[in-house]
């Protein structure tokens, strides 16, 4: 599970999952309903996205978003220690 703590992480990790899936900036935006310049903005950072918009995009990648309150581990997930 990623943890995702700034727009840069987000961005970062977009761009890697929409890779991994070979999909181009174009076919990301097809499947989320966003133009491909939204895609390209999102992925270098250029603007802070509206929450709809990133769980469209979170959607067309077969994920979602979870909040885990700072310092506790999700379930299944090693916790810090210290």
């Amino acid at each position: 599970m990623d943890k995702i703590r700034s727009l840069k992480d987000f961005s970062d990790l977009v761009r890697r999952e929409r890779r991994a899936r070979g999909w181009t900036q174009a076919e990301l935006g097809q499947r989320a309903g966003l133009a491909t310049k939204h895609i390209s903005r999102l992925e270098n950072g250029a603007n802070e996205p509206r929450v709809s918009t990133m769980l469209a995009v979170l959607a067309a990648l077969g994920s979602e978003l979870s909040a885990t309150p700072l310092g506790q581990a999700a379930p299944g997930e090693i916790g810090d220690i210290f």
